[in-house]
């Protein structure tokens, strides 16, 4: 069994600290519920691909028939990249995760539950209101870190044009070479970075040697046995969920694994190639002028904002108690 406690407070007599070194499995990595322990994945941080489309260009010039090459006034471009890489933590605050190191049906002062109630299940606890509105990551001491929300810049250099048209541009005019391209770059729209989570209330130890009330949520890392309900088994109310503290407890469905931004619409700049100038002509012909523009849509392909985990089985101890 492993349960959190506050990193201001000594590891009690009796317990390990299992998130206090860097080879510890929850040292820096959040909890998330499973049918086993151990696994690890997620990061600190991604980036999106994305593909650009344009529709036609604006800013025609008029052209004289003839031999000459410029760029089709009605051509498009395309174009992918990749944005910048940007952190998806979430808001959150370490806590100490211990275990016992031999079998226990008594709590230490300190330590630190979970409960599915508002208030605390015996006289022995007291609610741990520090933690409330932040994620729980295991850790060594009191860090804290994280955003409610993250964006992206980008710049794309769009594909150059495959098409061009003939004539002679008007004296005086400058038209864009046929094989030009244009650069488009802004921001996304911000999104939560917040995961899958549930929100759970926290209470904390303040007797010595409390015995563990039913309804005390805790982790494992292996099948908890008799009077212990797992929780985060396949199909389960805390599979895949990381642990948001809160005031009030809720198992419905919070946040997301993974997440896109709203596609992007902005204006390219005109062709970065340098103009062609021709000879003198006068026609009704026509191609793109080297100040025209696109205008251009981006679209983001998805990314994972799961934060480093590990795996745990969550259970929660049932009305008869430790057998």
């Amino acid at each position: 069994m492993m349960v959190f406690e506050d990193p201001a407070e000594p590891t009690p007599d009796g317990w390990l600290c299992v998130s206090c070194g860097a080879s510890d499995p929850l040292f820096h990595r959040f909890p998330v519920g499973a049918a086993a322990f151990g696994a690890q994945g997620g990061s600190t941080s991604h980036s999106h691909t994305f593909v650009v489309s344009t529709t036609a260009g604006s800013n025609m010039i008029a052209m004289a028939l003839g031999s000459e090459a410029g760029a089709p006034p009605n051509h498009t471009h395309g174009g992918t990249g990749v944005t910048s890489t940007e952190d998806h933590l979430p808001p959150f605050r370490d806590l100490k995760v211990i275990r016992p190191t031999s079998p226990t049906t008594g709590l230490p002062v300190g330590a630190i539950i979970m409960i599915d109630t508002e208030t605390a299940p015996s006289a022995s606890l007291a609610l741990y209101t520090d933690e409330d509105g932040v994620f729980i990551r295991g850790g060594e001491q009191s860090a804290t870190g994280g955003a409610a929300t993250h964006a992206h810049t980008f710049s794309a250099t769009l594909a150059p044009t495959t098409v061009q048209g003939l004539g002679v541009v008007t004296a005086g005019n400058g038209a864009a070479a046929p094989m030009h391209t244009h650069v488009v770059a802004g921001s996304t729209v911000a999104v939560s970075n917040e995961p899958d989570h549930a929100l759970i209330v926290l209470a904390r130890v303040t007797t010595a040697d409390a015995p563990l009330p039913p309804g005390t949520i805790a982790m494992f890392d292996a099948e908890p046995g008799a009077g212990w309900a797992i929780l985060s088994g396949a199909g389960g109310l805390l599979e895949g969920d990381f642990l948001k503290a809160s005031s009030s407890a809720s198992f419905d469905p919070h946040g997301a694994s993974d997440h896109t931004h709203a596609p992007f619409t902005a204006t390219s700049g005109a062709p970065v190639e340098p103009q062609i100038e021709y000879g003198s002509g006068v026609g009704d012909s026509a191609v793109a002028s080297n100040a025209h523009t696109h205008s251009t849509t981006v679209t983001f392909e998805p990314a994972s904002q799961r934060p480093r985990y590990t795996e745990v089985i969550m259970a929660k101890l049932q009305p008869t108690g430790c057998p």
